[in-house]
């Protein structure tokens, strides 16, 4: 959510201008972002609010499910060298 490349907040109307979908879903998708703490909202000048973007639930999220991930190639792999041993059933 940035005004320009430096990673800072931007506005509905900012994100608009670099979005194929309309103000109001960038409004109605910033608002449900923002009750998660995802993004949060910044008032400026007059009724104009930027939206900053809180990328650490994110990060939590994605190191779960790297270890899920993890734990779960882990299984499988234990799961092909068990069948891999396995002999054949003839019949």
């Amino acid at each position: 959510m940035n005004s320009s490349d430096s990673g800072g907040p931007a506005t509905v109307t900012e994100l608009a201008d670099r979005l194929p979908i309309t103000r109001q879903a960038i409004a109605k998708h910033l608002a449900l972002l923002a009750e998660t703490g995802l993004v949060a909202p910044e008032p400026r000048e007059g009724r104009r609010v930027r939206y900053r973007l809180h990328s650490a639930p994110m990060q939590v999220a994605q190191q779960f499910l790297a270890a899920m991930a993890r734990d779960w190639d882990l299984r499988l792999h234990n799961l092909q060298d068990h069948l891999d041993r396995t002999p054949e059933d003839p019949s």
